[in-house]
């Protein structure tokens, strides 16, 4: 059987979790793959697991990181691969059935030099599992079609992560796309799915949610506090690869610098106060060497580049601007948590990614809701998260004063406009951007 794609599974110590993730891959309903399981050594139990699987199935093949590093097994997989097409699932994570059967009809067809879909994060299990389905691209008209990166930039705005994709192995090896070999295993798909972005000229971005990834293993690499510079080596990494061709570097400098500061951003939210001055000083040193050699900040939006313009003045001015965010956040929780004291009949408007975060903080927080409410009469009838998707109609007519709480803040003015038509009245509305209850999202 000659492979149609070649998956690697990069592993350490994930005995929990490995054994539903191998599961999920080869019960694929496109049966034509190898998978490559590279092990770092694992003393948990893990291996044992993986060997046992080796017994059960041909297709898998077990394999040393003897760097214990996570590109270096990502980048055998590569130079092994008998298949056209490269995938990658995380260990403790694990993907629909009909993944690879759908991506892999899409990227033959279209010949595209990789294929992405939407995904969905998750935390618990059974009754205590909580769901959140991500969109890849805010602006839905991305789906469905091929993209040009090169002619395209907005396409950097998406979702990276590497494991959404299916990628066309003679693309990686002509541009020579290779993982960043640094020890260890935090971030090390940055430097990865920049580059496949640089250097492509046709992608594919897919309406499906495949995915499942899994935002509760306490041992995962990034939640390990020894590795919060570890994005800014990837960027320096990712500046390496792509100065050496002085054509691509000009092409996405802009969106480097943006992709530079977001991605830390988000690291900066994480970690805890002690750690925040040595990153926030890295953070201010790259980003003044990459404006000197040519980058700039057009990439980023509005409040992304005030917040950049106050770190590069200041380190001390931006840490305490963040401060004072901080202390905004905690009055904008009890202004919520408050109001809800008072009301009995209380719904989520939008039962998406937004919907689904403010459910699970408000569940964390002590307060239950009744429903979710959505406008996509696709959602109606089904669950998330253990409540019911209703139209709003049914609302009206079945509850006295229901409280609306519009969590999808990009669509705010319009879902606020359609409660209004509908009689509810301000009072009983109340839009929410979780920016500013939490500092970040599952």
């Amino acid at each position: 059987m000659e492979p149609k794609i070649t998956v690697i599974v990069p592993s350490f110590n994930v005995a929990p979790y490995i054994g539903k993730c191998l599961d999920s891959i080869l019960t694929q309903t496109l049966s034509e793959i190898e998978v490559f399981v590279v092990d770092a050594y694992s003393t948990d139990g893990t291996r044992e697991i993986i060997e046992e699987y080796v017994k059960k199935d041909d297709r898998l093949t077990l394999l040393d990181d003897i760097k214990k590093s996570t590109g270096y097994s990502k980048n055998i997989a590569i130079d092994k691969a008998n298949a056209p097409y490269y995938a990658i699932v995380e260990s403790d994570d694990y993907i629909e059935p009909d993944m690879f059967e759908k991506m892999y009809a899409i990227a033959n067809s279209t010949g595209v030099d990789f294929v992405k879909a939407n995904f969905s994060t998750f935390l618990g299990e059974d009754d205590r599992r909580y769901d959140f389905p991500k969109t890849v691209a805010l602006n839905g008209d991305d789906y469905e079609k091929i993209i040009n990166p090169q002619e395209y930039p907005e396409c950097f705005r998406w979702i990276m992560f590497e494991w959404l994709g299916l990628y066309r192995v003679d693309f990686l090896k002509e541009h020579n796309i290779r993982h960043n070999e640094s020890p260890g295993a935090a971030f090390q798909d940055t430097g990865f799915w920049f580059q496949t972005f640089a250097f492509a000229t046709s992608v594919y971005l897919m309406r499906d949610s495949f995915y499942h990834y899994r935002c509760d293993n306490p041992y995962a690499s990034v939640k390990d506090p020894k590795k919060v510079l570890n994005i800014c080596r990837e960027y320096e990494y990712i500046f390496s690869r792509l100065k050496t061709c002085e054509s691509v570097w000009n092409r996405v400098k802009s969106q480097y610098c943006r992709g530079f500061f977001y991605d830390n951003y988000v690291v900066f939210n994480r970690i805890s106060e002690e750690l925040k001055p040595e990153l926030v000083s890295v953070m201010q040193d790259v980003l003044k060497n990459m404006l000197a050699e040519g980058g700039d900040l057009n990439m980023l939006e509005d409040a992304e580049r005030e917040k950049a313009e106050c770190l590069l003045n200041s380190q001390e001015g931006f840490l305490i601007a963040e401060q004072k965010l901080d202390e905004e956040r905690r009055d904008n929780e009890k202004q919520l948590l408050g109001v809800l004291d008072s009301r009995e009949n209380t719904f989520i408007y939008g039962a998406g990614s937004y919907g689904a975060n403010l459910q699970y903080y408000l569940d964390y927080k002590g307060y239950s809701i009744k429903a979710f409410v959505d406008g996509d009469s696709k959602k109606h009838g089904e669950k998330l998260n253990g409540k019911e998707i209703i139209s709003l109609s049914e609302v009206v007519a079945t509850y006295k004063r229901p409280y609306f709480l519009v969590a999808n803040k990009d669509h705010s003015k319009e879902i606020y406009e359609t409660l209004i038509n509908h009689g509810i009245p301000e009072c009983d509305i109340f839009i929410c951007d979780m920016t500013k209850y939490v500092k970040t999202l599952i």
